[in-house]
């Protein structure tokens, strides 16, 4: 792989719209199905899920989702606010607006979500609707990836390898490429190669960690990159939005 790898973000629809924590709320608006106001926000953010990707006897409809998303997150379900952001990022069942994405992502991230602290940093990483700040990025990344968000670790040991935001330090880039690696991340499995073939950033036992995943020293300078999707097929269930 290529020194100036991609930093990635979970983004494929079927991986995004997450489950929040029970909230007790009110609402008088009702649909065909249900009463709002029999429903708890983690209820409502369910439901909202189960019209976004069109299961449990709904028909995927967005515009029905977005409803219940919003509804979820008004009354304070963090997972709702970052699904609600998400439908305004990319215009499902309502119309596009980054800016908006961006203030509930942070209302999420502020709150402790993980993919939300990944998306902000995605969002100043590509200066979308903010000016791009690589020191931002790098500082709601590594909220995220302490919290053992995979993607997000992969993204920082990205930026300790290549010093956006931070100082480059290959040590800190290998620690951060295994975290991810260990939770089935091909690409960073693979970046983790790149440093062991180079002898940069990698002590002997994160050598030999790397080797235990592998299985030997020949076979891995033997694998392609099919392999290594092979090795991992089934541990990782993480969708891409690729960048610089």
């Amino acid at each position: 792989m290529k020194k100036n790898a991609y930093i990635v973000i979970a983004c494929a629809l079927a991986s995004t719209f997450t489950a929040g924590a029970q909230v007790i709320c009110s609402d008088s608006m009702s649909v065909e199905d249900v009463v709002a106001e029999n429903m708890t926000a983690e209820q409502m953010n369910r439901l909202g899920r189960d019209y976004a990707y069109g299961r449990n006897g709904k028909a995927q409809d967005y515009s029905k989702a977005f409803h219940w998303f919003e509804q979820a997150a008004k009354c304070g379900n963090v997972d709702a606010t970052y699904n609600l952001g998400f439908m305004y990022q990319y215009g499902y069942g309502v119309t596009g607006n980054s800016s908006k994405a961006m203030k509930l992502y942070k209302s999420a991230a502020r709150r402790g979500s993980a993919i939300a602290q990944c998306r902000v940093a995605y969002m100043y990483q590509r200066g979308i609707c903010v000016n791009r700040n690589y020191y931002r990025a790098a500082k709601w990344c590594e909220k995220s990836a302490q919290q053992g968000f995979a993607i997000a670790q992969y993204n920082l040991g990205i930026m300790y390898r290549n010093g956006l935001g931070v100082e480059t330090n290959y040590s800190k880039a290998a620690e951060w490429f295994q975290k991810a690696a260990e939770q089935g991340d091909v690409m960073a499995l693979n970046e983790l190669g790149d440093l062991y073939r180079e002898g940069t950033g990698m002590g002997v036992d994160l050598a030999r960690k790397l080797l235990d995943v592998v299985g030997s020293e020949q076979r891995f300078f033997e694998m392609s990159e099919k392999d290594l999707r092979a090795l991992t097929r089934g541990r990782s269930k993480i969708y891409r939005d690729d960048y610089r």
